[in-house]
């Protein structure tokens, strides 16, 4: 088995292992767990965010293109916490 066979074999499966984090647990919590951030909001605020913007994107309300945090989670909106929602922001 030459070297290159080798090196490519390593890097298979080092992939596999990302795609196989992204999907058990985000792909958001891998890229703050290789880069090491700590978040310095507490939790319990981010709950109650993503909690105030789900709600706004399940009534389909144009508040969850307009409504921004204070505090620790200043400029922060809701697109920030729930990319995945479907209100058109215009």
């Amino acid at each position: 088995m030459s070297i290159e066979t080798l090196v490519i074999i390593i890097l298979a499966l080092l992939v596999l292992v990302i795609v196989a984090y992204s999907f058990s647990s985000g792909m958001k919590n891998l890229i703050n767990r290789l880069v090491g951030i700590q978040s310095t909001i507490p939790q319990n605020e981010i709950d109650q965010a993503t909690a105030t913007c789900k709600s706004y994107c399940d009534a389909k309300s144009q508040s969850f293109c307009s409504h921004e945090f204070a505090g620790d989670l200043a400029g922060k909106k809701c697109k920030d916490f729930m990319p995945s929602c479907t209100v058109a922001c215009t």
